[in-house]
């Protein structure tokens, strides 16, 4: 995949897959993959290495070496706890910790089965699942059904508590050493994928650790912690006892990662210019998104490789709507989303590198409609709202994520729309490892969040996951509503929830409330930019939703950088 191919890969991308088994499997001491194309004496063309050398990939490995991925990120992960608040924690730990079911790399809406050797629905509500029974964690406690068990019900206290809202905990228990059983409230279609947010671990491991496996995580995935400074950096090293087979693997048609990269370096930049910098002075190989100023002369550079990945999220405005923020009238909501020029967003901060939205669902959703814009750029339209409501002039107050320095280009463009039809704000940048609790509790102090919300082909996923009153409720709308929409809004939602497409009728009306009420402004389906350096085999590296899978990188010969970062 060329970076010169900008957007028409942008869909794409997010289901690129090694296109068969070879290449995969566990990671020898060496560096070196046990299994499949470059686990022998030669390369995919044949070429033998030299004496005491080993091939990784099509790299050859001099004996005594190893290869480093060293990879910027903008902000220090905090939290590297199962289920902590994400950002760049998410970047790092989808290599620590594995989870009963993952995305299918062939069909990114679809789950299939990692650490599950079998499961059924003994009834509507109560799954039962076999675990492999050679699961081990990096500090060599094997995992079973009493620690799955642990880990689901743990998830209800972690900011990820949705994931398992109508999981009842007196129902989900331990069958035998393996076996175990999850039961629902009622008949749930979002129940693999949440199954597929939620980390297992060893109960023994987290209960050892001095930090709730803060700065100590322990899972059972294909890398480990090898160390953490907290401001400066993170090491991740192949886990040389990782527990999956090809045969587990083939079981279940999961994917087997590999291990071709020996040490993966994390290094804390939260300057975005000075990212680019030790990019493209070699000091860093890999950028997890490379601002969009910097995209054109990163597709001009010969040494640089672009992959854009669409992530399966939407970028939106949620309004706060407590009784403790002005946007809690729905005429100021409506102005504001009226006052915002999306095309200057799309154009203004991103130089036109994303697909501008409309509608609160995706474009490629089931619930979109072609050509309807609920709030179209409309000045005059605006000023009619803000006229009948009841803003006091006070400024709004916009937040963002550190971990998103971009979106004060956004904040930016917005302030001086808002400006432009009489309504005053100001900007303020909120610490990654706040973000997520500052958006979804009740809290004070912000009306407006830029932030991003997962999307799959329903919007009834979007509206279980961040418009539940129930579990993760952001802007607060449910709560605070006294006009009868939202209490509708919630019971379309439960009654929905056992069937997206059998209940299609029901999102629908759903969906008209949400953008009767103007609750959320949606501006752009999420599409990141990784940046690395040339020399990786991007047709055969496995990209999840929105992060890489570091050890299936397939190194050509051209990868020497790697080893020149290890000596």
């Amino acid at each position: 995949m060329k970076k010169h191919s900008k957007v028409l890969v942008l869909l794409l991308a997010m289901c690129l897959m090694l296109t068969c088994i070879a290449g995969c499997g566990n990671g020898g001491a060496d560096g070196t993959p046990t299994g499949g194309v470059g686990s022998g004496s030669s390369d995919s063309e044949g070429n033998t290495p030299a004496a005491g050398s080993k091939m990784v990939g099509d790299l050859e490995v001099p004996e005594g070496q190893q290869t480093v991925l060293n990879v910027g990120i903008t902000s220090d992960p905090e939290n590297l706890a199962p289920e902590a608040a994400m950002g760049s924690a998410s970047f790092c730990k989808g290599v620590i910790y594995e989870r009963l079911f993952d995305y299918n790399p062939l069909n990114i809406s679809e789950i299939i089965p990692v650490m599950v050797e079998s499961y059924e629905w003994l009834d509507d509500t109560h799954l039962q699942c076999t675990l492999f029974d050679h699961i081990f964690d990096t500090n060599g406690n094997q995992i079973k059904a009493e620690d799955a068990v642990w880990s689901v019900i743990h998830c209800k206290d972690t900011v990820y508590k949705q994931k398992a809202a109508d999981i009842v905990d007196e129902e989900t228990y331990a069958v035998d050493e393996y076996t175990f059983v999850i039961g629902y409230t009622t008949k749930n279609f979002l129940w693999s994928d949440n199954l597929a947010g939620i980390d297992i671990v060893s109960q023994k491991s987290f209960e050892e650790s001095v930090d709730g496996m803060m700065t100590t995580p322990v899972g059972s995935g294909t890398y480990k912690l090898e160390s953490y400074q907290d401001g400066s950096s993170m090491t991740l090293v192949r886990n040389e006892n990782y527990w999956m087979t090809e045969e587990d693997a083939a079981k279940n048609g999961a994917y087997l990662h590999s291990q071709n990269i020996s040490k993966i370096v994390f290094k804390i930049i939260p300057d975005a210019t000075q990212q680019i910098i030790e990019f493209n002075a070699g000091t860093i190989d890999m950028l997890r998104q490379v601002p969009t100023v910097s995209l054109p002369d990163c597709m001009e550079d010969p040494t640089i490789d672009l992959f854009p990945a669409a992530a399966t999220q939407m970028k939106y405005l949620y309004y706060n709507c407590s009784d403790d923020s002005q946007m809690k009238d729905v005429n100021l909501r409506r102005a504001v989303s009226y006052a915002i020029n999306n095309d200057d967003i799309v154009v203004g901060g991103y130089d036109g590198f994303v697909n501008k939205s409309t509608q609160i669902v995706a474009s490629w959703a089931q619930e979109y409609v072609e050509g309807w814009e609920p709030y179209p750029f409309d000045t005059a339209k605006a000023k009619e709202c803000l006229a009948e409501s009841n803003y006091n002039g006070e400024p709004l107050v916009i937040i963002y994520s550190a971990e998103n320095p971009s979106d004060v280009v956004l904040a930016q463009i917005i302030m001086e729309e808002l400006r432009a039809v009489g309504i005053s704000s100001r900007i303020e940048e909120i610490e990654t490892a706040s973000f997520t609790s500052t958006q979804t509790q009740i809290t004070t102090g912000w009306d407006i969040c830029i932030t991003a919300a997962k999307q799959t082909n329903t919007i009834l996923f979007t509206y279980y996951n961040t418009l539940n009153v129930h579990a993760n409720c952001r802007g607060h709308w449910n709560r605070y509503d006294t006009s009868g929409n939202a209490e509708r809004f919630q019971e379309l939602e439960d009654q929905a929830l056992p069937d997206a497409v059998e209940n299609f009728d029901l999102i629908k009306e759903a969906q008209a409330i949400l953008e009767d009420q103007c609750v959320i402004y949606p501006m752009h389906e999420v599409t990141q930019y990784y940046g690395l350096r040339s020399g990786i085999d991007m047709d055969q590296l496995y990209v999840a939703p929105g992060n890489f899978y570091f050890g299936d990188f397939y190194p050509t010969a051209d990868a020497t950088w790697l080893l020149e970062s290890a000596s």
